[in-house]
């Protein structure tokens, strides 16, 4: 199912596919500057289900009531917000749910920073209310998520930390590029890849881990010219959760500090489902011929 959001002027479109990952009604003081309303309501999508469909849109960055940075994009013409992109939450996309212009759309599941709620508005019973932030859900079950093979989608976000790889690391990565890479060769086994990587730019080798769990990994190159992206692994039981995109966000943000202007990947023919979730992520297919070869060592 696709949603449609448009701005005021209607010059501004965003396709939303699926459900949103939560639905969020703040009351914080940026929030009411911002939309000229006591609150405003968030519709949370993976950033790759989340696509400009019309338009194109201005941006504003300024810092949020939780102290992490986020960026606005609205309309330039009309001027409405139509969706942000938060700092805290780099794997998800708020949408303005009055943006969709739906009646029927879900009710918010919580209202967050109610400390600057105006005193005269009440809430129904049944959205629970924070003061500020709600804090990190199943922090306590994340593990049995990644140990037991649970696979709802339940990760609490917040508790995604992208992180440098380290050495206590290690164990994780080669247990996920087992399960997500069996068929590899030899030379690409954490084994080695790892121990290669550490030896030129280690800085661009990425985990994502959940409580102190490794979910997913990364692994980006430069040599000046060009940037690559490798190993692209997220656990299967975190999958279509934002981690992936995470991850490779991540990698877009540090290689263009490097100087890096396009960045290449590869990938198997036949494997669809990876090309689409790139594809989301605004990469295309190149009409070229990918050849190697092994050198001996």
């Amino acid at each position: 199912m696709a949603r449609l959001a448009s701005c005021h002027c209607l010059g501004l479109e965003l396709e939303c596919e699926g459900e949103p990952a939560k639905i969020s009604l703040c009351n914080c003081l940026d929030c009411q500057r911002r939309t000229g309303s006591l609150f405003s309501v968030a519709a949370f999508f993976p950033r790759e289900a989340v696509r400009i469909v019309k338009g194109e849109a201005a941006s504003f960055s300024r810092s949020s009531a939780s102290g992490h940075p986020v960026t606005f994009h609205f309309c330039g013409r009309c001027g409405s917000s139509l969706w942000w992109a938060p700092e805290r939450m780099p794997h998800l996309v708020g949408v303005a749910v009055g943006a969709f212009a739906d009646p029927s759309f879900p009710m918010p599941a919580q209202a967050v920073w109610t400390a600057d709620k105006h005193q005269w508005l009440t809430f129904p019973d049944a959205i629970p209310l924070h003061e500020r932030n709600p804090p990190p859900k199943g922090a306590a079950s994340q593990d049995c998520a990644l140990q037991k093979g649970r696979n709802d989608g339940s990760s609490d976000p917040s508790s995604v930390q992208i992180l440098p790889y380290d050495p206590r690391h290690f164990a994780g990565v080669d247990g996920l590029w087992k399960t997500c890479f069996p068929d590899d060769p030899a030379w690409n086994r954490a084994a080695i890849s790892v121990a290669d990587k550490l030896q030129f730019q280690p800085g661009l080798l990425f985990v994502a881990e959940i409580n102190g769990n490794v979910a997913g990994t990364a692994m980006a190159g430069y040599d000046g010219h060009r940037g690559w992206l490798y190993a692209i692994a997220v656990h299967p039981d975190q999958q279509r959760t934002g981690i992936g995109t995470m991850l490779v966000r991540h990698a877009e943000e540090i290689l263009a500090t490097l100087g890096c202007r396009k960045i290449n990947l590869q990938m198997r023919a036949e494997n669809d489902r990876v090309a689409a979730f790139y594809r989301r992520l605004g990469y295309t297919a190149e009409a070229r011929i990918s050849m190697g070869k092994l050198l001996k060592r």
